[in-house]
């Protein structure tokens, strides 16, 4: 019995020891042994590079005008005992152009440098502005140079430059309208403006009302194309004063609405071909009164189909008009179709037909005159060089499972 508690006590004690010996021992030899690891150097954080702009980091520049050309010249300096290499001095804008850029320049230690710097207000927008040129320092930050201030624009437009003509029930009604041009009061000189500008769809003319003010007139040379958003830009150079950008106008309103016949196929299959020789079909514009007296409205079925269209944006940015999309309240029904021509082919008969608020294109056609158009045919509206959407008439072919297999043949032959 005493020999047994003599065994258990030296287990105990053999136990503890061997404890006590682990919490004393260091962690690094707890752990497996091998070489102690170490973590790489940090590479150092860029810091300020030791050089001095002399003209200073900000330059208030106040107020300029648009046709300003500003120079300036800044002088870098090395304060510090060693080399410095400035790989490059831009700006962070196209308007400011960096004279001498100092590409790759070695400054020695205790030495200066000068470089040039211009700004051209032109490509500034109207308004208060911050911009920045960098000298860019090898091994080191960037230095900023900010330069802030306000461009003024030369000219008083009435903003924006826009002429807005309104509604225009008939692509051919004439209008005019006319925009002044003014010189700031406090800017010396004169206004120059050409008495004629160009434009495809416009006559555009200037009359000086005095030295310091120019009135642009616009008119149509001829009709203009039917849309519900009419957005044209014009643009007139000033050649007075000297650097002044061009004036952009904006031309917009409604001519009419979107010209769009409805429906723009028929197909014919040979069963249809075979009853008869002469076949009759419709083509609508607006509201049309058909024979079971039903009323047919084509153009909302076209805005409704072709609703992606109303959406899409012109790219010039113009302000928003309101837009009467009612074809019915939007067309001078009599004068289109005193003016609506269409193009058909050799042996299709052609009826217009006027409703109240619309047009029908009764079509007529023989099943001889498929044969010969190799089963299409195209008609086209058409107001004078202004063209609407193609309408077409098609004849359809069946063809069973031998008859695909002699056409792929065929095909591939050709090929």
């Amino acid at each position: 019995m005493l020999k047994t508690l003599f065994v258990l006590l030296l287990s105990i004690i053999c136990v503890s020891c061997e404890q006590k010996s682990t919490e004393e021992m260091p962690a690094s030899a707890a752990t497996a042994p091998g070489p102690e690891m170490t973590a790489p150097p940090q590479p150092a954080a860029p810091s300020q590079p030791p050089l001095v702009i002399k003209e200073g980091q900000l330059i208030e520049v106040g107020e300029i005008y648009t046709n300003a050309l500003l120079s300036y010249t800044f002088t870098i300096s090395n304060t510090s005992d060693a080399d410095l290499q400035l790989d490059m001095v831009s700006g962070t804008c196209n308007c400011i152009i960096i004279e001498n850029n100092l590409s790759d320049y070695v400054l020695p230690a205790g030495q200066e440098v000068t470089f040039g710097l211009k700004l051209n207000a032109a490509k500034i927008p109207v308004g208060d502005f911050v911009r920045d040129a960098l000298v860019e320092v090898k091994d080191y930050l960037p230095v900023k140079i900010v330069l802030q201030g306000n461009v003024k624009p030369l000219l008083l437009v009435p903003p924006p430059p826009q002429v807005n003509f309104g509604l225009l029930k008939d692509c051919g009604e004439k209008w005019s309208r006319t925009v002044a041009i003014e010189l700031q009061p406090e800017v010396p000189g004169g206004l120059d403006i050409p008495t004629e500008l160009s434009h495809p769809l416009f006559t555009v003319k200037s009359q000086k009302l005095s030295d310091r003010k120019t009135e642009i007139t616009v008119e149509p040379k001829g009709d203009l194309p039917y849309t519900q958003e009419f957005i044209q830009k014009i643009s007139v150079p000033v050649l007075q004063p000297a650097g002044c950008p061009k004036v952009e106008l904006i031309v917009s309103g409604q001519v009419g609405g979107k010209i769009f016949f409805m429906p723009q196929a028929y197909n014919f299959t040979p069963k249809t071909l075979a009853e008869s020789s002469q076949h009759t079909v419709s083509f609508y514009l607006g509201e049309v009164k058909l024979p079971d007296g039903s009323i047919f409205d084509a153009s909302a079925s076209s805005n409704k189909k072709n609703r992606f269209a109303r959406v899409r944006r012109s790219r010039i940015a113009a302000p928003a008009v309101p837009v009467n999309y009612n074809l019915k309240e939007t067309l001078d029904w009599d004068s289109f179709f005193a003016n609506l021509e269409v193009d058909v082919p050799r042996g299709v008969q052609l009826e217009k037909i006027k409703h109240e608020s619309g047009v029908e294109l009764k079509v007529t056609i023989s099943s001889t005159v498929f044969a010969r158009a190799r089963k299409i045919l195209q008609i086209r509206p058409r107001r004078g060089t202004q063209y609407f959407n193609n309408l077409l008439l098609t004849a359809l072919k069946v063809q069973d499972d031998d008859d695909e297999q002699d056409t792929d043949n065929e095909e591939q032959a050709q090929d």
